[in-house]
């Protein structure tokens, strides 16, 4: 936080987490002591020591573990996401990349320099935003182009770059994030017709519009 940085580490859909093992999130190393300013428990007085009749207090917050989902490596969800195409999961799945690829207010600063995310330099209004546009890149959703018409996203699966080919999402409207709604939405044209209404924010600003019932306008 203090280089304000961010990382993708674990993302869930359907049900199913993809990324970084959670255990591995929430462990931490072990302590270490430097000998040469640890105390000689042998000089300490003996009354500092605990008797045998003295309970002893664990913290139940060290005896308890929690109950960790599994997470599958990143690669799962790149292969839920390009593999049978016609499977109305994988659907799902690759409507979520739609989200992580597409709504957005990235912008592109210096195409060709080979620097920055994915080799490509990413101009952001928070280091999330990039992380995220970072992560749909390396999971097979690459934004490579941006104008004002629209977004051009690089599609396939990164394991078999001969198959990259390069679709343009037309971008109707846009809402961008404010502090009042916590959320943004963006109104794309597919490259196949059709439009679609893309939204992305905090839970607490999502969930209450997750549902059938919900109008347009109160979506945006």
């Amino acid at each position: 936080l203090t280089q304000n940085v961010m990382t993708f580490r674990c993302v869930s859909v359907m049900g199913r987490a993809f990324g970084t093992p959670l255990e591995q999130l929430v462990s931490t190393p072990r302590a270490t002591v430097d000998p040469a300013s640890a105390l000689d428990l042998e000089d300490r007085d003996d009354d500092l020591a605990p008797r045998p009749s003295d309970p002893t207090k664990v913290s139940p917050l060290l005896t308890q573990v929690p109950d960790l989902p599994d997470v599958e490596p990143l690669e799962s969800l790149m292969d839920a996401v390009f593999e049978n195409a016609s499977g109305e999961d994988n659907a799902t799945y690759r409507l979520f990349m739609q989200v992580l690829g597409l709504c957005h207010t990235v912008l592109i600063e210096d195409p060709e320099d080979g620097e920055g995310i994915n080799g490509i330099k990413y101009q952001a209004e928070s280091p999330d935003e990039s992380t995220l546009v970072g992560a749909a890149g390396d999971i097979g959703y690459k934004l490579v182009d941006r104008t004002t018409k629209g977004m051009i996203l690089r599609l396939g699966h990164p394991k078999r770059p001969d198959d990259f080919a390069d679709a343009f999402f037309e971008e109707i409207a846009i809402n961008e994030f404010d502090s009042r709604r916590k959320r943004m939405s963006i109104l794309i044209r597919r490259p196949g017709g059709g439009a679609i209404l893309l939204c992305k924010g905090a839970d607490s600003s999502m969930m209450q519009i997750a549902k059938k019932d919900t109008s347009a306008a109160e979506a945006r």
